[in-house]
C-alpha cells in the first residue's frame, strides 16, 4: 500500500471537510493521526486555514485541539489562520484563535506579517473592523501589551496610516482612539520623533545614532515617502498579492464601461444632430452632427478619440474572454456592435 499517497488523499479529504464544516468526517479522519492537520494543499494552506476563511468555528476548535501548533502555519502568501480570519471578516473565528494563542502562550503570532508586511492591525484598519481592535487593544484586552501597534508594512505604513488613508466614517474615530491609546502612531510621526531625539543627543554631546553600528541602532531605516507615493503603492498591482482572476474581472468591468460610454457617444455626439433640413444652410442636413457644422476640427477629434476608445475596449473584451463558454455568440454580438457603430458614425458624419 502506498502510504504517502493515501495520506495525501486523506489530507485533501480533511481540507474539504474543514472547508465545508463536515464534523463527522473530520473526526473520523483525525483518528488516523494529528499529522493530517499540517498537510499542505493549494498555496500551502492547511485545514485550519480553510476553516478560518469560511468561519467554521466548530471545525477550528477540533483542529486546534488536535494540533495546537497549526495556528503558526503560514500560507505561501505568509498568511496565518489569524490573518485569514481578519481578511474574510470572520470575527468569531478570530476571537477563538486569540483565546487559543493566549492559552498556549503563542501571543507572538499576533504580530506575524504576511508577504506584504501587513499584520492583523493593518488588515483590520483597511476593513474598518472595530471588533478586532477592541479584541486585541481594548481596555479589557489581555493581549494589549503584546501587540506591536507601530509595525511598518512593505509600503512603510503603520496601521494608523492605513486607517487614515480613507478616514471618512464616524466609526473610524473610535478605532483611531483605540490605536492612539495603545501608542499607535503614523510612520511620519515616528520618523520625526527619531530625528528630534537624534538632534537632542547631538546637542548634549552624545554620539549620533548614525555612527552606532547597525545591530545596535534602533532607528528605523525605512525611507519615508509622501502620501501620494503611499497611495500609489497601496493600489499598485502586485503579482504575489493580487489574483489573476480578480485582475481580469476588474479589467473586464473597465472595458465594458468604456465600450458602453463610447458606443452611446457614437449615437449621441455633443450637440446632438439636426432634426430637419435647411435649404439656405447646406451643412444643416437632418441626421448630421450639429458639432461638425460649428467646428469641423473638434468633431474630427471627437470621432477619432471615441472610435479608438470603442475599438480598444472591444479588443480588451475579446482578449479577456478568450476561452469563455458561448464564444460564437459573444463574437457575433461584438460584430453586431461594430456594424451598428460604423453605421451610426457614417450617418452622423458629414459626407
Amino acid at each position: 500500500m502506498d502510504l504517502p499517497k493515501n495520506l495525501a488523499k486523506m489530507g485533501l479529504a480533511l481540507h474539504l471537510a474543514a472547508a465545508n464544516g463536515h464534523v463527522e468526517i473530520l473526526n473520523e479522519l483525525l483518528k488516523v493521526g494529528c499529522d493530517l492537520c499540517t498537510i499542505e494543499g493549494r498555496e500551502k494552506r492547511i485545514p485550519l486555514h480553510y476553516a478560518a476563511i469560511k468561519g467554521r468555528v466548530h471545525v477550528m476548535k477540533i483542529l486546534l485541539s488536535a494540533c495546537p501548533e497549526s495556528v503558526e502555519n503560514q500560507t505561501v502568501r505568509g498568511e496565518t489562520a489569524l490573518l485569514l480570519a481578519v481578511k474574510n471578516n470572520q470575527f468569531e473565528g478570530f476571537t477563538l484563535l486569540v483565546a487559543h494563542l493566549k492559552q498556549f502562550q503563542k501571543e507572538s503570532v499576533l504580530n506575524k506579517q504576511d508577504n506584504q508586511g501587513n499584520t492583523i492591525l493593518h488588515l483590520a484598519s483597511s476593513r474598518k473592523q472595530y471588533e478586532v481592535f477592541n479584541q486585541v487593544l481594548g481596555e479589557d484586552s489581555v493581549t494589549k501589551a503584546v501587540v506591536e501597534v507601530n509595525s511598518l508594512n512593505k509600503v512603510s505604513m503603520t496601521a494608523l496610516d492605513v486607517l487614515l488613508l480613507f478616514h471618512s466614517e464616524a466609526g473610524d474615530l473610535e478605532i483611531e482612539s483605540i490605536l492612539q491609546q495603545a501608542g499607535g502612531k503614523r510612520a511620519n510621526d515616528m520618523h520625526s520623533s527619531v530625528t528630534s531625539q537624534s538632534q537632542e543627543n547631538h546637542q548634549h554631546g552624545q554620539v549620533p545614532e548614525s555612527n552606532i553600528p547597525m545591530e545596535q541602532s534602533e532607528v528605523p531605516t525605512t525611507h519615508y515617502r509622501s502620501r501620494i507615493d503611499q497611495l500609489a503603492d497601496y493600489f499598485t498591482y502586485k503579482k504575489g498579492r493580487d489574483r489573476a482572476s480578480d485582475v481580469r474581472t476588474a479589467l473586464l468591468t473597465i472595458a465594458v464601461l468604456i465600450a458602453t460610454a463610447t458606443y452611446q457617444s457614437g449615437f449621441s455626439p455633443p450637440g446632438g444632430v439636426w432634426q430637419d433640413d435647411k435649404n439656405d444652410t447646406p451643412k444643416q442636413v437632418a441626421g448630421k452632427s450639429v458639432m461638425d457644422t460649428k467646428n469641423s476640427a473638434s468633431f474630427f477629434l471627437f470621432m477619432f478619440g471615441n472610435t479608438i476608445g470603442f475599438y480598444t475596449s472591444l479588443y480588451m473584451i475579446y482578449f479577456l474572454t478568450n476561452g469563455f463558454p458561448l464564444q460564437l455568440e459573444l463574437r457575433c454580438s461584438m460584430l453586431a456592435m461594430i456594424i451598428t457603430y460604423v453605421s451610426s458614425m457614417g450617418t452622423i458624419a458629414p459626407s
